[in-house]
């Protein structure tokens, strides 16, 4: 059985995702946050991965030390739907 979100919680998870992602950054909880079955593809240079374990190796890895140490995330627009939210 899924529990489907309201678009209210939906954008809590996603506030907290990149919170955990961007700022605390750690890989775990930032993973924690996702279904087990979630793939991330980072189009430009083709890296990311499918399920916790592949996640877990990319986001600890590859993508979140990599990161700049001033990198920032800036909120331009924001469209909520009912199974998502898209960020610009």
């Amino acid at each position: 059985m899924s529990t489907k979100l309201t678009k209210e919680d939906l954008v809590r998870l996603w506030e907290r995702h990149t919170e955990l992602e961007f700022d605390v950054k750690d890989a775990e909880a930032t993973v924690a946050t996702m279904t087990s079955d979630n793939s991330v593809n980072h189009v430009p240079v083709m890296t990311g991965g499918r399920g916790q374990a592949e996640l877990l190796e990319f986001y600890g890895r590859h993508f979140i030390p990599q990161m700049p140490a001033d990198t920032e995330v800036r909120l331009l627009a924001r469209t909520v739907g009912e199974d998502r939210v898209i960020d610009e």
